[in-house]
């Protein structure tokens, strides 16, 4: 096997403590212009005072406080529900707040971004997260975390779900592949040792319990979640919508 099985593991268990996903195909998607005028002021306000609106910001006590205040604004009945999600779930969406994510980075290097989410009007989801992570004993590692599964509604009012069933890895050094980007798919992975390991531990990471998300906000471009084992919220944004 070209990496130690030790990284594999590590990079899997984060995987599972961050179980929200990844997700999209291209390193610079296009994204839509978030309509400011007709965003209520606490959406206003916290995203004004991000560095960037398509990959993730530090996290500070003002921002935080800015999520808590936005969702207290949440303009969509029952989020977490089919009816609630259905009109704006399709699309890329790309994390742009996540104060664990933030905190974890610190601790392995340049840490984990973008993390994107490509959700599809059917129910199907791909997700890709970017990390760069150096570790005591172990070389600087860089490439893409993948996995793919479902979402859909857990009580069909407030919480949603996703139900993962793949995980792959792309290393990006890999001498046979130099592109800085994911694999679309499992199916894109070359059949290895390693690709059947990766796929195993995935599904014994993939607990039931990190895949239960209440919604506190949601409208057509942006959502707050509930990461409710760690006590912190992830916002997201949509960058581009579904293409037929």
């Amino acid at each position: 096997m070209r990496h130690s099985l030790s990284f594999d593991l590590l990079v899997l268990s984060w995987i599972a403590s961050t179980a929200h996903g990844f997700g999209i195909f291209s390193k610079s998607p296009s994204k839509p212009a978030t309509n400011f005028a007709k965003a209520p002021q606490s959406k206003l306000t916290f995203l004004q005072s991000l560095e960037t609106l398509d990959t993730m910001n530090a996290a500070t006590k003002e921002r935080t406080q800015m999520v808590r205040d936005m969702t207290n604004d949440n303009p969509t009945s029952q989020p977490g529900s089919k009816e609630g999600f259905q009109p704006f779930a399709a699309g890329l969406w790309s994390v742009i707040y996540a104060p664990h994510i933030t905190t974890m980075s610190k601790l392995v290097g340049r840490g984990f971004t973008p993390v994107w989410y490509d959700l599809k009007q059917d129910g199907t989801m791909i997700s890709h997260a970017r990390f760069d992570v150096k570790l005591p004993l172990l070389p600087e590692k860089s490439g893409w975390l993948s996995v793919s599964g479902t979402y859909g509604t857990q009580d069909d009012n407030r919480v949603c779900r996703v139900d993962f069933d793949k995980a792959w890895i792309k290393w990006n050094d890999d001498n046979n592949n130099t592109e800085d980007a994911p694999y679309p798919t499992l199916e894109d992975v070359a059949p290895s040792l390693e690709k059947t390991i990766i796929q195993t531990l995935g599904k014994w990471l993939f607990i039931d319990s990190f895949s239960v998300f209440p919604v506190s906000y949601l409208d057509d471009d942006l959502i707050v979640f509930d990461f409710e084992l760690l006590g912190t919220r992830i916002c997201a944004r949509k960058i581009k919508k579904e293409t037929p």
